[in-house]
Protein backbone atom coordinates (compact mmCIF):
# COMPACT_ATOMS: atom_id res chain seq x y z
CA UNK A 1 0.00 0.00 0.00
CA UNK A 2 1.59 3.88 -0.98
CA UNK A 3 0.90 6.34 1.58
CA UNK A 4 -0.70 9.28 0.06
CA UNK A 5 1.52 11.93 -0.45
CA UNK A 6 0.07 14.05 1.99
CA UNK A 7 0.77 11.62 4.58
CA UNK A 8 4.42 11.21 3.88
CA UNK A 9 4.57 14.62 3.93
CA UNK A 10 2.84 14.77 7.68
CA UNK A 11 5.16 12.47 8.94
CA UNK A 12 8.27 14.30 7.47
CA UNK A 13 6.89 17.19 8.89
CA UNK A 14 6.34 15.27 13.11
CA UNK A 15 9.83 13.61 12.16
CA UNK A 16 11.75 16.91 11.81
CA UNK A 17 9.48 18.36 14.86
CA UNK A 18 10.72 15.55 17.07
CA UNK A 19 14.27 15.58 16.41
CA UNK A 20 14.49 19.63 16.30
CA UNK A 21 13.26 19.49 19.78
CA UNK A 22 15.56 17.30 21.09
CA UNK A 23 18.41 17.93 19.53
CA UNK A 24 18.32 22.02 19.55
CA UNK A 25 17.55 21.83 23.54
CA UNK A 26 20.73 20.16 23.89
CA UNK A 27 22.62 22.31 21.43
CA UNK A 28 21.43 25.47 23.49
CA UNK A 29 22.53 23.84 26.47
CA UNK A 30 26.51 23.15 25.13
CA UNK A 31 26.38 26.17 23.23
CA UNK A 32 26.59 24.87 19.35
CA UNK A 33 25.16 26.93 17.13
CA UNK A 34 26.06 24.24 14.38
CA UNK A 35 24.71 20.32 14.21
CA UNK A 36 23.16 17.80 12.40
CA UNK A 37 19.75 17.55 13.10
CA UNK A 38 18.16 14.99 10.38
CA UNK A 39 19.98 12.34 8.65
CA UNK A 40 18.17 10.39 5.73
CA UNK A 41 15.85 9.24 8.80
CA UNK A 42 12.90 8.51 5.83
CA UNK A 43 13.72 7.15 2.77
CA UNK A 44 11.43 9.20 1.22
CA UNK A 45 13.15 11.95 2.20
CA UNK A 46 16.73 10.88 1.27
CA UNK A 47 18.20 14.48 3.24
CA UNK A 48 21.24 15.62 5.36
CA UNK A 49 19.86 18.44 7.13
CA UNK A 50 22.21 20.91 8.70
CA UNK A 51 21.54 24.00 11.03
CA UNK A 52 23.88 26.60 10.58
CA UNK A 53 23.41 29.49 13.27
CA UNK A 54 20.28 30.68 11.32
CA UNK A 55 20.53 28.80 8.09
CA UNK A 56 19.75 25.33 6.86
CA UNK A 57 21.98 23.43 4.31
CA UNK A 58 20.19 20.53 2.81
CA UNK A 59 21.59 17.42 1.15
CA UNK A 60 19.65 15.48 -1.12
CA UNK A 61 20.81 11.90 -1.85
CA UNK A 62 20.42 11.14 -5.58
CA UNK A 63 17.99 8.17 -6.33
CA UNK A 64 15.44 6.68 -8.48
CA UNK A 65 12.17 8.75 -7.65
CA UNK A 66 10.20 8.18 -9.87
CA UNK A 67 9.50 11.61 -10.79
CA UNK A 68 9.63 13.87 -13.93
CA UNK A 69 11.89 17.03 -12.64
CA UNK A 70 9.48 19.32 -13.10
CA UNK A 71 7.69 16.70 -10.47
CA UNK A 72 10.69 16.46 -8.48
CA UNK A 73 11.35 20.40 -8.68
CA UNK A 74 7.71 21.48 -6.96
CA UNK A 75 8.51 18.48 -4.09
CA UNK A 76 11.47 19.97 -3.27
CA UNK A 77 10.11 23.00 -3.22
CA UNK A 78 7.40 21.60 -0.64
CA UNK A 79 10.10 19.63 1.32
CA UNK A 80 11.71 23.35 1.81
CA UNK A 81 8.26 24.67 2.93
CA UNK A 82 7.72 22.34 5.66
CA UNK A 83 11.52 22.27 6.75
CA UNK A 84 11.00 26.31 7.14
CA UNK A 85 7.36 26.14 8.72
CA UNK A 86 8.83 23.72 11.38
CA UNK A 87 12.45 25.82 11.77
CA UNK A 88 10.44 28.96 11.37
CA UNK A 89 12.80 30.50 9.04
CA UNK A 90 12.14 31.89 5.71
CA UNK A 91 12.53 29.43 3.03
CA UNK A 92 15.44 31.85 1.48
CA UNK A 93 17.67 30.41 4.56
CA UNK A 94 17.49 26.97 3.05
CA UNK A 95 20.32 25.98 0.59
CA UNK A 96 19.84 22.39 -0.99
CA UNK A 97 22.43 20.72 -2.64
CA UNK A 98 22.15 17.43 -4.74
CA UNK A 99 24.63 14.73 -3.39
CA UNK A 100 25.21 11.79 -6.39
CA UNK A 101 27.72 9.18 -7.70
CA UNK A 102 30.61 11.36 -9.22
CA UNK A 103 32.48 11.18 -12.14
CA UNK A 104 36.32 11.27 -10.37
CA UNK A 105 37.33 11.81 -6.53
CA UNK A 106 37.68 15.01 -6.85
CA UNK A 107 34.80 16.47 -8.02
CA UNK A 108 33.45 16.86 -4.35
CA UNK A 109 35.59 19.68 -3.87
CA UNK A 110 34.89 21.39 -7.28
CA UNK A 111 32.98 24.71 -7.02
CA UNK A 112 29.27 24.45 -8.09
CA UNK A 113 28.56 28.11 -8.27
CA UNK A 114 29.67 31.65 -7.95
CA UNK A 115 27.24 33.43 -5.59
CA UNK A 116 29.66 33.13 -2.12
CA UNK A 117 26.90 33.05 0.32
CA UNK A 118 29.15 32.63 3.18
CA UNK A 119 28.30 32.65 6.83
CA UNK A 120 30.49 33.63 10.22
CA UNK A 121 29.64 30.56 12.34
CA UNK A 122 30.75 29.58 16.04
CA UNK A 123 31.74 26.52 17.27
CA UNK A 124 33.38 25.92 20.88
CA UNK A 125 34.57 29.84 21.07
CA UNK A 126 35.89 29.40 17.74
CA UNK A 127 34.90 31.86 14.56
CA UNK A 128 34.63 29.79 10.65
CA UNK A 129 33.45 30.97 7.71
CA UNK A 130 30.91 28.72 5.77
CA UNK A 131 29.65 28.78 2.02
CA UNK A 132 26.11 27.76 1.72
CA UNK A 133 26.52 28.00 -1.74
CA UNK A 134 29.43 27.35 -4.20
CA UNK A 135 30.72 24.02 -3.05
CA UNK A 136 29.04 20.20 -2.32
CA UNK A 137 29.81 20.91 1.42
CA UNK A 138 30.14 24.21 3.47
CA UNK A 139 33.90 23.25 4.46
CA UNK A 140 32.93 22.87 8.47
CA UNK A 141 32.18 19.30 8.70
CA UNK A 142 29.86 18.75 11.94
CA UNK A 143 30.90 14.92 12.77
CA UNK A 144 34.71 16.33 13.15
CA UNK A 145 33.49 18.45 16.03
CA UNK A 146 34.84 15.87 18.54
CA UNK A 147 37.99 15.23 16.66
CA UNK A 148 38.76 18.74 16.16
CA UNK A 149 37.83 19.20 20.23
CA UNK A 150 40.56 16.53 20.48
CA UNK A 151 42.98 18.28 18.69
CA UNK A 152 43.07 21.25 20.63
CA UNK A 153 43.54 19.47 24.15
CA UNK A 154 46.86 17.56 22.71
CA UNK A 155 48.38 20.54 20.36
CA UNK A 156 49.59 22.78 23.53
CA UNK A 157 53.66 23.17 22.13
CA UNK A 158 53.15 21.08 18.68
CA UNK A 159 53.68 22.02 15.13
CA UNK A 160 50.84 20.62 13.60
CA UNK A 161 50.52 20.05 9.81
CA UNK A 162 46.82 19.79 8.71
CA UNK A 163 46.65 18.83 4.69
CA UNK A 164 43.22 19.14 2.85
CA UNK A 165 42.20 21.01 4.49
CA UNK A 166 39.13 23.43 3.14
CA UNK A 167 38.37 25.30 5.78
CA UNK A 168 41.55 25.09 8.01
CA UNK A 169 39.15 24.21 11.22
CA UNK A 170 41.63 22.00 12.65
CA UNK A 171 44.24 24.07 12.42
CA UNK A 172 42.41 27.04 14.40
CA UNK A 173 41.41 24.15 16.93
CA UNK A 174 45.16 23.74 17.64
CA UNK A 175 46.12 26.72 17.80
CA UNK A 176 43.59 27.45 20.27
CA UNK A 177 44.94 24.66 21.63
CA UNK A 178 48.40 26.14 21.93
CA UNK A 179 50.18 24.60 19.08
CA UNK A 180 53.63 26.32 18.58
CA UNK A 181 53.29 26.39 14.67
CA UNK A 182 50.05 25.64 12.15
CA UNK A 183 51.01 24.76 8.36
CA UNK A 184 47.71 24.77 6.37
CA UNK A 185 47.69 23.20 2.73
CA UNK A 186 44.68 21.93 0.82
Amino acid sequence: MTVPLDAKFSMFENRIKKVWKHIAKVATKQGIACFRFYDHDLPEFPFRMEWYDGAVYVSEYKRKHGMEDDEHALWVEQCKAVIADVLQISVELIYMKERKRLNHKDAQYEKEASTKIERIVKEQGLSFIINLSDYLDTGLFLDHRITRAYVRDQAKGKRVLNLFCYTGSFSVYAAAGGASHTTTID
